[in-house]
């Protein structure tokens, strides 16, 4: 937080956005315009109405465990890209967390998603279930779905987390569902807009399920493919006997 330069001590106040201090809007000499904090704000009350806000603001990257060496990489390097972010340069700079179940990838991607939001940078998280399912339903009702594919399309920042999770079903993805993920993840990579991704699949078996699907992401995240293997990596088990 920054304090109001120019304000006595009587009327000073802490205000969170240092571009428009909490008004929401810039004003250029003889127009305004809305702030990008306002996105933000947006986004966070939707996370709070959907009961997993708290959830998901305890993931940072201070509360992921990393006891090996393998742990420590993968958070180093997804620190890296959170704070690269700003000085990104106009790449796709994209980011995907994949392989071992357990291993925290989730928790990596929304330390990411946390960071960039206290940097208002709009943020949207969706499982890939719950948009496919979305977008799915909503194709009944044309309005219904430009809206619900632009907020997926637009969004400065897509985190896809579970990708392909419960969908990879005897050798392939349903058709509709490549589809409409398709929809969304071509624009954003015609678009060079940034998606952090989670999921079990690695890029060889992303290739099997969809090969053009499969070469945006992966060159959409080029040189920011983190790939978890082994099952010491499994948090879930730990306890367990074996």
């Amino acid at each position: 937080m920054t304090k109001l330069s120019g304000l006595t001590s009587q009327n000073s106040q802490l205000v969170e956005c240092q571009a428009c201090h909490d008004m929401g809007l810039i004003i250029h000499g003889d127009y305004a315009t809305i702030c990008r904090c306002q996105e933000v704000k947006r986004m966070k009350r939707l996370l709070k109405r959907s009961g997993i806000s708290d959830a998901f603001r305890s993931k940072t990257f201070e509360s992921y465990e990393a006891n090996i060496s393998i742990l420590r990489e993968a958070k180093k390097a997804a620190m890296k890209y959170a704070g690269g972010f700003m000085a990104r340069g106009d790449g796709h700079y994209s980011i995907m967390l994949l392989g071992q179940p357990g291993a925290g990838k989730t928790h990596l991607a929304i330390a990411i998603a946390n960071c960039l939001l206290d940097d208002f940078i709009p943020v949207l998280y969706t499982t890939y279930g719950d948009m496919v399912r979305e977008l799915k339903t909503s194709q009944v009702d044309y309005q219904a779905f430009r809206e619900a594919a632009q907020r997926y399309k637009e969004i400065e920042v897509l985190l896809l987390d579970d990708l392909f999770k419960n969908a990879y079903r005897q050798g392939e993805v349903r058709s509709t569902d490549l589809d409409a993920m398709f929809e969304i993840v071509n624009y954003r990579y015609m678009k060079k807009l940034p998606m952090v991704i989670s999921g079990e699949h690695k890029t060889e078996e992303l290739y099997r399920i969809d090969e053009a699907l499969a070469s945006r992401l992966i060159e959409m995240a080029a040189g920011r493919i983190i790939t978890f293997d082994g099952i010491d990596l499994n948090y879930r088990m730990k306890g367990a006997v074996l």
